[in-house]
């Protein structure tokens, strides 16, 4: 059995047999849903294993994160939520029905239910409008094709600190403020709480005493156990 780690994880023959084995019990490929904090690591980790990928010889696909391009001005709109979902429903469907071995999905279901709670918590959504969208977020026929759920939790302190370290010292933006990370760190929390169990599988990566190579690393080594315990 040749040895697994982290520079070889896509070209190894365990790996691809979990994946073509995967592949071949459920019609679909592995697929990873990365949520959590903005500045917890999430875009740094996918980076780092989409480099691994262009390496081997897997048929991979990174989708993006929808809100990058989305045209609505007012992030914290629950249209934005509505708009960015679609969009990423959009790619995933086009994913399930693939050639992909492995696909990873920047901000995807799990994160419509988050901002859907933060609309809620905010006030912006009545309680009949929230459980209306996350039912209809949380639906099988989408939660059930995400392999596996990975979320990336930090401090709202280590939100702004990382921040600040970007040059941006002191300033505040539409999310980037203490306010609203409160919100939606509450809101992350109490999603994972009650629909973490709608996908195959479910971890919680705290990043807030990681550095960012350990976090990438931990992000790769998580995706390792679980085509191991394939």
């Amino acid at each position: 059995m040749s040895k697994i780690t982290i520079e070889n994880i896509f070209n190894n023959s365990n790996v691809i047999d979990a994946l073509a084995n995967y592949r071949s019990k459920y019609e679909l490929p592995f697929i990873v849903e990365v949520s959590g904090m903005p500045n917890s690591g999430k875009s740094g980790a996918i980076k780092v294993a989409e480099k691994l990928m262009r390496r081997s010889k897997l048929e991979y696909k990174i989708i993006p994160e929808a809100a990058g391009y989305c045209k609505i001005k007012d992030k914290l709109s629950p249209m934005f939520n509505d708009w960015t979902f679609s969009q990423t429903l959009s790619l995933l469907t086009e994913a399930f029905n693939s050639n992909h071995n492995l696909v990873i999905c920047e901000r995807g279901i799990f994160d419509a239910l988050c901002w859907a709670r933060f609309h809620y918590d905010n006030g912006q959504l009545s309680q009949e409008e929230y459980d209306k969208s996350s039912s209809y977020f949380s639906l099988s026929r989408f939660s059930e094709k995400i392999a596996l759920l990975i979320t990336f939790r930090c401090n709202v302190e280590t939100t702004i600190s990382r921040e600040n370290t970007h040059g941006i010292v002191g300033a505040e933006g539409t999310i980037i403020n203490n306010k609203t990370l409160a919100i939606l760190k509450t809101s992350i929390d109490e999603t994972y709480r009650k629909y973490s169990h709608c996908f195959k599988q479910s971890i919680i990566i705290d990043s807030d005493e990681l550095t960012q190579q350990e976090i990438s690393s931990r992000f790769i080594n998580e995706i390792l156990i679980y085509l191991n315990d394939l």
